[in-house]
This record gives structure tokens, sequence and C-alpha cells, in this order.
């Protein structure tokens, strides 16, 4: 699902490191699933595409590239995408997530 490669890599393998990293990615994730899930009940495209945007660079570093590109989808979507074209990928980008916080959470930052 993941990989923490680069993650290891840019932190020379620093457990403590690593796992202060994926908290913080967790954190920044569960807050982005609220903010989408208002944006969508508020037809909210700024707000959607701001927390899709903000969340690019940690995706790419766990190599979580469908979710990547599904963020990248949505801080590209112009006014000839729908807004249901939009909230549906955003219901699979917000699915998916949960799915990671939750690996994450359960998997890795027991290993501290």
């Amino acid at each position: 699902m993941y990989n923490l490669k680069n993650i290891a890599e840019i932190t020379s393998n620093n457990r403590k490191e690593i796992n202060e990293f994926l908290e913080l990615f967790c954190n920044e994730s569960a807050n982005a699933i609220l903010k989408f899930q208002e944006g969508v009940s508020k037809n909210d495209i700024t707000t959607i595409k701001f927390y899709a945007h903000k969340l690019k660079l940690s995706l790419k570093y766990l190599e979580l590239n469908d979710l990547f590109d599904c963020c990248f989808e949505i801080e590209s979507a112009n006014e000839f995408l729908s807004f249901k074209s939009i909230s549906e990928k955003v219901n699979f980008l917000t699915l998916s997530l949960e799915k990671v916080i939750h690996e994450i959470r359960s998997k890795e930052l027991l290993q501290e």
C-alpha cells in the first residue's frame, strides 16, 4: 500500500523521525478528510482543491501514487469537470486515506 523507502532515506533510517513523519501524515490526512467532507457538503471546490494540494507531497514520499494522482486530478479540475466527478474522487481519496491511516497507526507507529 505505502512504502517507507523515501522517508527512511531522508531520515537516515532514524525510526523516531520516521514515526514523527508518519504521525504528522496521519494527523494531517485525518484533518484533510474532515475538510474534504465539509467541502463536498458545501459544494466548496476551493477547500477541496486546497487540501488535495496539501497532501500531494506526503503521498509522493510514501509512494501512494494512486492517491497522489487523485489529488492531482482534483487540484487540476476545471469548470468542465462536474462536481459529482470531483466528489467521487474525494470519496475514493477519503476511503483510501482512512485505510492508510489505520494501517500506519496499527502497524508502523507501534515500532518505536
